[in-house]
């Protein structure tokens, strides 16, 4: 396959901002406590 007909996904993943711990924090609780989070993705 050639560059120019390349398909990408690119993945934007939207977690609150304050660093290491509260992204981990929000990926736990998107892991683990899916019956609280809103998004169904």
């Amino acid at each position: 396959m050639s560059e120019e007909n390349e398909k990408k996904l690119i993945f934007v993943y939207n977690a609150d901002s304050g660093g290491f711990f509260t992204g981990l924090k929000d990926t736990f609780h998107k892991t683990f406590r899916k019956s609280t989070y809103g998004c169904n993705l």
